[in-house]
């Protein structure tokens, strides 16, 4: 199955990676995935605060003033692009190679999409269950009234008088109206949709950050690869930080987990919110168009080319699903029985016919490639070292040359068949 998958994926030169993909769990992997789940903690703190803005008012013991609560509320946005885009990306790059000693571009990609997906969509919609005051309220536990002793407790004292053949008797009661408990004791309230304030404001959050990848993504993008830009970053580099082989590039890991990152906002918030499908295949036209201004005129130079973390949309259509059917649960639409059968019914449907189409695709290619007395294929990967030695793949061509550095891509499949002298390149 790794033969197939690398036929359709190449997932980049071993030598970019010297560690056994082959092995089992590992302390290197375990060692990599620990230290980079503490860095996406750190990096999904200002996503909380946005999330408490959303239900926090000024007067709170974290010390938040209202100003800066509404910095996060209405910038969340453009903070979390910076994040997602500028951030998380050469983080995860760089705990590969402490972890691995190579780029892995094929880890370096699982990394940003998990950290991409834990960021956008994993820590709002768990921050709102639990802070919301329409799911658990927690954000009482911040709420400075909340932490002083008898601050809601409301009574009042009755004088009853009673007339009797016996006289008039005077009472005094006091009668409790609220209690500091009934209004600070965070608890999952039925009463209300929690399901809606996730939509509301996990998908408004994500929305937004859409909008600006949108406008703004591929403006910066096609400026951060311009020759001068590039010359200017690369004397920073040179200069301060002592990096003097720094060649700046254009990561295709980094898009590959962008693409993904898109195509799981729509599988996780398409149904509660339509216009989220025509902006991100508005986004990704954009995004698009400055790929191939930047690789044809701005002679970018490519590197890192890896598969597209495909797990993280089963994980995000798996969550879009249970969206949409705890959506149906909580508010009590009508129609629940229908949707509780189709969709599940639906979700497997949709996810094994093409499985089983492909799995007959390589069937095929298997038999021909068997009655035709071929071994095996070879496919020729990515050559990003610059200058290295290895060998050049039959068939390939220049894709851009930029400082001295070569990118190859292949078109070619390099053929071999079990005759040495028979080895001829096979086009697709």
């Amino acid at each position: 199955m790794r033969e197939r998958s690398a036929l359709l994926f190449p997932t980049g030169n071993a030598m970019e990676c010297p560690v056994d993909y082959g092995c089992n769990v590992s302390a290197w992997r375990i060692g990599m995935w620990t230290l980079w789940g503490g860095l996406v903690l750190l990096l999904s703190i200002p996503v909380n605060v946005y999330v408490l803005s959303t239900s926090l008012p000024g007067d709170n013991t974290l010390g938040l003033s209202r100003t800066t609560l509404d910095l996060f509320m209405y910038g969340g946005g453009p903070m979390l692009y910076v994040i997602t885009s500028l951030m998380i990306p050469p983080l995860a790059r760089r705990t590969v190679r402490i972890c691995t000693g190579g780029t892995c571009p094929a880890t370096a990609s699982q990394l940003m999409a998990f950290g991409r997906v834990f960021v956008t969509l994993l820590t709002p919609c768990c921050g709102i269950v639990l802070l919301s005051q329409d799911c658990f309220a927690g954000w009482l536990a911040f709420w400075e009234p909340c932490n002083q002793e008898a601050s809601f407790n409301i009574s009042f004292l009755a004088k009853i008088v009673i007339d009797s053949g016996f006289g008039q008797y005077v009472l005094f009661h006091n009668f409790e109206l609220i209690q500091h408990s009934d209004v600070c004791s965070p608890r999952y309230d039925r009463t209300t949709s929690c399901s809606r304030a996730v939509i509301d404001t996990a998908g408004s959050l994500v929305l937004s950050k859409l909008w600006f990848s949108t406008l703004i993504g591929p403006l910066l993008t096609l400026i951060t690869n311009t020759e001068t830009f590039r010359t200017g970053w690369e004397w920073i580099v040179h200069t301060f930080l002592r990096q003097k082989r720094y060649k700046m590039s254009w990561d295709l890991d980094t898009e590959a987990s962008g693409v993904v990152m898109a195509l799981e906002c729509i599988l996780l918030f398409g149904f509660p919110f339509p216009a989220m499908v025509p902006l991100v295949c508005l986004n990704l036209a954009l995004h698009a168009i400055a790929f191939q201004i930047s690789l044809r005129h701005l002679s970018v130079l490519v590197l890192h080319e890896s598969a597209p973390p495909i797990i993280s949309l089963w994980i995000s259509h798996w969550f879009g699903t249970a969206l949409v059917l705890w959506s149906f649960y909580d508010c009590g639409w009508d129609g629940r029985l229908l949707v509780y059968i189709g969709v599940p019914i639906g979700m497997v449907a949709g996810g094994a016919i093409p499985l089983w189409n492909f799995q007959d695709q390589f069937e095929q290619l298997d038999n021909q490639n068997h009655d035709s007395g071929m071994a095996g294929l070879v496919v020729p990967l990515l050559d990003r070292d610059m200058g290295d030695s290895s060998e050049e793949s039959p068939g390939a061509k220049p894709r851009s040359d930029n400082h001295g550095g070569v990118a190859r891509w292949s078109e070619q499949i390099a053929v071999i068949p079990s005759d040495a002298s028979l080895a001829q390149p096979a086009t697709i």
